[in-house]
């Protein structure tokens, strides 16, 4: 219909061969802002599929990136961005299955297994006539057997700077969850909070058999004009295994995850690992 009213338009201002400027200003404005709502609703409903297309993948195979990324390739998604240790750089997803054993990096020593859990991160980033889309990913995998937990429930926190709201619109996030068998467990992941910023989820952990062995999710952001520069991305995975009578609340940034646990007693120091803080272009 925007198309139609726009030739009719056209040819209405059409005399003698001589295209007339258009001097109703409101007018121009009215069909330029219907033009934009239209690109941002197809971009919404795109990098919805696109991101719900990754994460029905990285819950089945939570550690095939090649196979990831041919998956969002085909979604839509340029190739995705995988963070590397230690390096604000991004690799591809061969470099990136290479170097998965050592994806995540150790923030809080405990007496939980340095290798229980690893934590990886990646951007995915779609570009075309509707504009910029960006997400920031990260997974969280138990290794094999691992099974320790209960309440409180783990904590798994992404965090995103110098994406400003000024030109940048948050458009939600997700998360999912699976057993080692593969079995859904998305409704034992919840938000817990969330801004601008940062979305933080509580991860229903346990020691049975329909525990939660891995999981990821995205926070999706879409340019409202022309941007520049770069923005980052970071993720955190914090899991406890003894049991207490306690909750707990959290802050965050691309610096730290804190959480704070609370009641009557509390559990033994907790495991903390993280992704690199990644980069992303903003243009």
């Amino acid at each position: 219909m925007l198309k139609k009213s726009a030739a009719i338009l056209t040819s209405a201002l059409t005399l003698f061969g001589s295209t007339i400027l258009v001097t109703d200003s409101a007018h121009a404005s009215t069909l330029e802002r219907n033009s934009e709502t239209a690109s941002a609703d197809r971009a919404r409903v795109k990098q919805q599929r696109i991101n719900e297309t990754i994460a029905a993948y990285a819950g089945l195979h939570p550690n095939d990136y090649i196979g990831l990324d041919e998956v969002a390739q085909a979604a839509g998604s340029d190739p995705l961005a995988f963070a590397v240790t230690g390096s604000s750089e991004t690799v591809g997803a061969a470099e990136a299955q290479k170097l998965s054993t050592s994806s995540d990096t150790i923030t809080t020593l405990t007496t939980i297994p340095g290798d229980a859990f690893k934590v990886t991160g990646y951007w995915s980033r779609v570009s075309d006539s509707d504009g910029l889309s960006l997400s920031w990913f990260a997974n969280w995998d138990f290794k094999t057997n691992y099974r320790k937990g209960g309440n409180p429930y783990d904590g798994f926190g992404l965090a995103v700077k110098d994406l400003t709201s000024s030109c940048w619109t948050r458009e939600g996030d997700g998360i999912w969850a699976y057993s080692d068998l593969n079995v859904n467990q998305s409704h034992r992941a919840w938000l817990k909070t969330a801004d601008f910023d940062s979305s933080v989820f509580e991860v229903q952990d346990s020691s049975g058999a329909d525990y939660v062995d891995h999981g990821g999710a995205w926070m999706a952001f879409h340019a409202r004009k022309n941007c520049s520069g770069y923005g980052y991305g970071k993720a955190y995975f914090e899991h406890n295994i003894e049991g207490c009578k306690c909750g707990w609340s959290a802050s965050i940034n691309t610096g730290v995850f804190t959480l704070s646990y609370t009641g009557s007693d509390k559990p033994s120091p907790p495991l903390q690992k993280s992704t690199s803080l990644t980069k992303v272009s903003l243009n």
